[in-house]
């Protein structure tokens, strides 16, 4: 069974470091990444965005009435409102695995991907709540099982002079099928 990635780049920088002067090593990770999962599957399927190329919109009142307003409610320039939100809510619905490349400017996440998350978490379609029980929002999510899929990606410290980690990397990721490849 193949899968859908969707692999999203943050980084204001263009290019990729050791490509690129003053590239972003966030794009040069998720790229490398993707290059070894497209070499073990190369069946799945990759949709590419660039919210550092071209950032979606910041949520605005219009956008906050619009996505509280039930849809039977909705007023013709709402949907405009709601339009990026709901292509970027289809793109993150359809992945099977999600590659974010984020780093950390001024202690936070870039400005582009903190827009992305506003505009991918909508009531009634990524989130919900039950009245019965408004605590359950803030209730952390039960464990995930991990031990389906351990993907490693593990810097050159040469390659990259600013990073020397004393332990390898791992991202986890929860999958449904057990023939995920470990990429080293």
């Amino acid at each position: 069974m193949s899968l859908h990635l969707l692999h999203i780049d943050s980084s204001a920088r263009p290019g990729r470091a050791g490509e690129h002067p003053h590239g972003s090593q966030t794009r040069r990770l998720t790229h490398r990444f993707v290059s070894r999962w497209r070499q073990a599957r190369p069946e799945d399927t990759v949709h590419y965005r660039d919210l550092g190329a071209v950032p979606p919109r910041p949520v605005t009142h219009a956008w906050i009435g619009a996505a509280f307003t039930p849809a039977a409610a909705h007023e013709p320039w709402m949907q405009g409102a709601l339009d990026e939100s709901d292509r970027l809510i289809a793109e993150l619905l359809r992945a099977d695995l999600i590659v974010i490349g984020a780093p950390l400017y001024n202690f936070g996440p870039p400005a582009p991907l903190k827009a992305w998350t506003d505009n991918i978490v909508r009531m009634g379609r990524t989130v919900s709540i039950d009245a019965a029980r408004p605590e359950a929002a803030a209730a952390p999510p039960p464990p995930c099982r991990v031990s389906d899929t351990v993907l490693q990606a593990r810097p050159e410290p040469e390659s990259m002079p600013c990073h020397r980690p004393s332990r390898q990397t791992r991202t986890l990721v929860r999958a449904s099928e057990s023939s995920l490849p470990v990429l080293q």
